[in-house]
């Protein structure tokens, strides 16, 4: 039987630092339908993930926006995984560091991996902008970033028979 879960609390980070694809190296466009994220993790967990380094285990998967001076519009999207540092990257991957900071976490479940993402996911924001309005805690963008939700995928999680993620959103 299925019992939904979410729970938002304030946690303080440490530094992460995340290693993987990003639509502007790969030469994707950034605009577009959402099919092109699946399609972009599915590239990195075929093809890139075992090549990288120092990957913290148990694996757990980030999805953002960063800023990317380098770009032509300033931004990019990076989907990767946790790393202990960033030793030997293959220089068709990215590298960004989440800073260390206090963050709403919101984590939640959902039937299936389908509703979990489709549902769960697209509600998240509307979940945490409503607790932080009732607690006075203010939302800011990540620094270094135009975002102000990460997606986290903890692998263990997504196994689960009612799979769970959450979200980390930056505050002051």
């Amino acid at each position: 039987m299925f019992i939904e879960k979410s729970t938002i609390e304030i946690k303080s980070l440490e530094e992460i630092r995340v290693v993987g694809l990003s639509l502007g190296k790969l030469g994707w466009p950034k605009h577009g339908d959402g099919g092109i994220y699946p399609k972009m993790w599915h590239l990195f967990d075929a093809e890139y993930r075992a090549k990288v380094k120092n990957m913290i285990a148990p694996f757990v998967g980030y999805w953002f926006w960063y800023n990317e001076p380098n770009d032509k519009d300033g931004y990019d999207y990076l989907i990767g995984g946790a790393v202990a540092d960033f030793e030997d990257v293959d220089g068709a991957m990215t590298t960004f560091t989440i800073p260390a900071g206090r963050y709403i976490r919101h984590t939640f479940n959902a039937e299936d991996f389908g509703k979990l993402v489709d549902g769960a996911l697209a509600d998240s924001r509307k979940s945490v902008e409503k607790w932080a309005e009732e607690n006075n805690v203010k939302i800011v963008n990540m620094p270094k970033s135009p975002t102000q939700d990460i997606q986290v995928y903890p692998e263990v999680e997504l196994g689960f028979e009612h799979p769970s993620m959450y979200t980390l959103t930056p505050i002051e």
